[in-house]
């Protein structure tokens, strides 16, 4: 019910909806993630597609990107081996820069908005961060839903009415579910707000890129020790 309501699920009874926790970053994908062995086959099936990138059909998103619209879109391609690096359907503009992807939401002025800002910031972030840590993010270069040029992904898109992501701007999230060392990417929402607080989101969301793709995803690898990531 927990990642129902952040994602403002229809399917979350209306007893458990809320505003929400004002933290900011909401956990609960990483600690279902760390819990996904000892879930049922029926809350595994529900939880999937809340762990794709957005631009694919399984994804949560996808099934979701009439209602965000208000209106029918063109459906999005299945990920298949045989498409694996082509990875955007029709519904995302893509902006490249030295590392970074940035797929945001086409015909949307202020994912436009954020994505520009991204464009800017993004590799003085890259720069900043990996010289002071000395760690470099993992390639989704073999993934399946990555984009195949080892590039880190970055979503934006619209955020869903009703959600609990209240104090949030935007989330990373890993390719595999566990406590090994795994590429990730990012999801950022397209909300008017301003470039610093932005920048700041993407410099707090690239340190879980460096930590998931190195030692700090094994340490506190307990549900219960969720936080430690943002200690």
């Amino acid at each position: 019910y927990k990642v129902f309501a952040l994602f403002a699920d229809p399917r979350l009874p209306a007893a458990y909806r809320g505003i929400g926790e004002a933290t900011v970053d909401n956990m609960i994908l990483t600690i279902a993630g760390r819990r996904w062995p000892t879930l049922s086959a029926t809350a595994q099936a529900q939880l999937a597609p809340f762990f794709v990138p957005p631009g694919y059909a399984e994804s949560w998103f996808a099934a979701r990107s009439q209602s965000v619209t208000g209106a029918p879109r063109a459906p999005l391609r299945a990920a298949s081996r045989a498409s694996d690096c082509e990875v955007i359907n029709a519904l995302f503009t893509t902006r490249t820069t030295a590392h970074f992807d940035i797929h945001y939401w086409q015909g949307d002025a202020d994912a436009a908005r954020v994505a520009d800002i991204l464009v800017t910031e993004v590799e003085k972030v890259w720069n900043v961060e990996t010289a002071a840590f000395g760690r470099f993010p993992l390639s989704d270069a073999n993934e399946r839903q990555g984009s195949c040029d080892g590039a880190v992904d970055i979503w934006v898109f619209p955020l869903n009415p009703g959600s609990s992501h209240i104090g949030d701007v935007a989330w990373t999230k890993t390719y595999h579910e566990g406590c090994s060392p795994s590429p990730s990417y990012m999801v950022m929402w397209d909300l008017p707000v301003d470039a610093i607080k932005i920048r700041n989101a993407l410099a707090h969301e690239f340190f879980h890129v460096l930590e998931f793709g190195s030692y700090s995803n094994v340490v506190g690898c307990s549900p219960d020790d969720a936080w430690i990531s943002e200690a």
